[in-house]
């Protein structure tokens, strides 16, 4: 399947920002007040900072002075409309961590909502969501504080990634601050934090969302082929749907299933569209297989495999080149009607002999077809009886009795 990466804009950011909200509260405040107090201060122009932290008191029994969270924005626009998100992974690179009194927070994946795409704000601390967004935190132990620390998205989390503008996460403190549940408190300005590397260190360790996708395969017909000659057809196709964009179409072709020639169809082309490519260089005398193909730029649909045959080698002029006929019979009066090449009413044959042309009058059905012998000099241009009725086709095509 298909995947695309996206990554937030380093400083001065242009589309999607990164960086930590914090609250420091120097007199101290409970855990739940602390987890529940506006945020003090933001950072979105430091390459590094500690995504989670918890500060207790130096000398105040169960109060705490600081918590840190992180806010990670993306373009994921870029993202088709008709494409179906199947997974994604959000991947931080880890810079270091700290437990100096045994807490072992950890970390996870949240929704965000700051105030701006592009620039964080001390408000920010509090727009936040409490659903887990991956399913398994990664622990104190588990994090790396030297390369990237994966959060695989549950279901939760993909259904909150935005295929028209930004998608946006926060990271959490989870087994203490989403649980409600205080660390132990210690005298000495204990700590604990996990830190890792924001858009401004760089292409190499920045964060980044891997989303992996599938799209619908494009839906084509093959129809018949048309204009078919000595050598050239006229390949034909309908786009039935284009899948998740506009598609490049064309023409598998060849004289067995394994085709082995394409043809292009100049331009891209969108549901409901047809499409036609002139085939030359073909053999007379020889089957051939052609599918339509349309391709969206992710996935390649095909229609059904159809054949044509190139027959009898058909004369250069097209103007002689009988495609069609009609044969009439009514009260008594036959008639024949030829269509030549692609004209039907606007042509007429040049006579082959200068000489006034007789008349040439059956005396029955039959004898369209079988007339009597005669000694009478060959008018047609010594063509016989097909002279004759070549004779008869007026401007209009008709053979007439």
């Amino acid at each position: 399947m298909p995947t695309m990466t996206f990554y937030p804009d380093a400083h001065p950011e242009s589309i999607s920002v990164d960086g930590e909200v914090d609250v420091f509260a120097a007199g101290g405040l409970t855990w739940a007040g602390l987890v529940a107090a506006a945020g003090t201060s933001f950072s979105d122009s430091s390459n590094s900072s500690r995504i989670v932290n918890m500060q207790g008191h130096n000398t105040d029994t169960d109060k705490w002075i600081a918590m840190q969270r992180a806010i990670f924005l993306f373009d994921t626009s870029t993202l088709l409309d008709g494409a179906t998100i199947t997974s994604a992974i959000l991947s931080l690179y880890g810079i270091s961590k700290q437990d100096a009194q045994g807490w072992l927070p950890d970390v996870n994946i949240y929704s965000a909502d700051p105030v701006s795409n592009i620039a964080l704000a001390a408000s920010d601390f509090q727009r936040i969501d409490s659903t887990p967004l991956c399913d398994t935190p990664i622990t104190y132990n588990g994090w790396n504080p030297s390369g990237y620390n994966d959060f695989a998205l549950n279901a939760a989390g993909l259904a909150i990634i935005s295929k028209t503008g930004i998608t946006k996460f926060m990271t959490r403190n989870a087994n203490y601050e989403v649980a409600g549940s205080s660390p132990t408190w210690a005298s000495g300005q204990k700590y604990a934090f996990l830190a890792c590397y924001f858009a401004e260190r760089g292409s190499i360790r920045r964060p980044k969302l891997v989303v992996t996708f599938d799209t619908a395969i494009p839906q084509v017909t093959t129809n018949p082929a048309t204009n078919l000659f000595t050598s050239t057809a006229a390949l034909n196709g309908t786009l039935d749907d284009e899948g998740v964009g506009a598609c490049a179409c064309g023409f598998d072709y060849g004289t067995t299933i394994a085709y082995g020639s394409t043809a292009e169809s100049p331009g891209t082309y969108n549901t409901g569209n047809s499409f036609s490519i002139g085939i030359t260089g073909l053999t007379p005398g020889t089957l051939y297989h052609f599918r339509a193909r349309a391709n969206d730029g992710f996935d390649i649909g095909y229609g059904s495999d159809r054949t044509f045959f190139l027959g009898t080698v058909y004369p250069s002029n097209v103007l002689t080149r009988v495609t069609g006929i009609i044969h009439r019979y009514d009260r008594g009066v036959y008639s024949v009607e030829l269509t030549l090449g692609d004209v039907t009413s606007d042509f007429g044959v040049p006579e082959v002999d200068t000489e006034v042309k007789k008349s040439y009058e059956p005396k029955d059905e039959a004898s369209i077809f079988f007339p009597e012998p005669t000694t009478e000099k060959d008018e047609s241009g010594g063509l016989g009886f097909f002279g004759i009725l070549l004779q008869w086709l007026d401007i209009f095509g008709v053979f007439r009795r």
